[in-house]
Formats: C-alpha cells, structure tokens, sequence
C-alpha cells in the first residue's frame, strides 16, 4: 500500500519504529524536561507523524555532527535512549534492504502527505483501529478496550471543525 500511496519512505520509518520500545525516555524526576524537549517532536494529529520528527532530526544531526559522542549528546539532551535509535536504523536498514530485493518495487523520492501515510499505515494495522468510548478510552477490534498513551501528541486532544458540537471531542476513531 505504501509503494501505491508513495509513502514508502515514511512507512518504512514507522514500520521500524514500532517494532521496538519507544525511544523516548522519561527518567524519574526528569519528567517535566524530558517531556519539554519531546514536544519539539511532537504533532498533534499523528504519534506516526511524531515518530517522523525524530526520525528526521536524528538523522539531520546524524549528518552534520558524524561523531558517536555527538550523537550521544543530542539523544541526551532530546530525552531519546541512544541505544534504541541505534535499533531504530538497524531495522529501517534491514527493512529498506528488503524492498529494495523487491523487483519492480518503487521507491519514491517526494515526501508523501498525511492521509497517504495513514493510508499505508492502517493497511497493516487494521486491528489497532479503535472506536471512542470516552474521554482517551476507545474500543479497539476484537472488543479490546484501549487507552491513548498519556505522552502521545493525542492524548486529551481537541478535534476542531465547522460544527459547535465537534469541538471538545476527542477524536472518534483513532
């Protein structure tokens, strides 16, 4: 679906970043700054989008400095385990040398927009769709009842739209 929506490039991010433990850290004590330094990341409509943000500026830095202790310094200083961004790579790594095997497979170079990802993304993940109940409580499939994670962009988020009764909702669907 990715090659299709031209969102390969942004899914193959995803897609690795799910697959392990979060990068971000929250150290006791440490809460409030650490979660200062993650809104830098943080987008308000997607946790994938998020997760794209501190794709780039890892990679951005990753770039420019060229030195492990560098790199060190800047996961320090964005409360993001070093260790977990290192794995991170790895599995985009091995994840972008398997499609790449794929004859006849495209990668596209332009950044894909947001319905296009989401598109890709819920094509794998169809069983994470979830319906809300209340508050940042929803129902996901299989009658699973699911929480929004307290330090996703989308936690007590706000839709706004054209409609009075739109506003102060949370989203219905996530």
């Amino acid at each position: 679906q990715a090659e299709k929506e031209g969102a390969v490039r942004e899914v193959l991010v995803i897609a690795a970043a799910i697959s392990i433990q979060d990068p971000r850290i929250r150290p006791e004590g440490e809460e409030k700054q650490a979660d200062q330094a993650h809104g830098r990341f943080r987008n308000k409509d997607s946790d994938f989008l998020s997760l794209l943000k501190i794709w780039d500026e890892f990679h951005d830095t990753l770039e420019k400095m060229k030195t492990q202790r560098s790199v060190r310094k800047f996961c320090k200083s964005h409360y993001l385990s070093y260790n977990r961004m290192r794995e991170w790579r790895d599995i985009h790594t091995q994840l972008r040398q398997s499609v790449r095997e794929i004859d006849g497979f495209q990668m596209h170079q332009d950044p894909a927009d947001y319905d296009a990802i989401h598109r890709s993304v819920i094509s794998g993940l169809l069983s994470n769709v979830a319906q809300k109940k209340e508050g940042n409580h929803y129902r996901a499939a299989r009658g699973r009842d699911v929480m929004i994670f307290p330090g996703s962009g989308l936690f007590n988020h706000k839709v706004t739209g054209k409609s009075a009764e739109v506003d102060d909702k949370m989203p219905p669907w996530i």
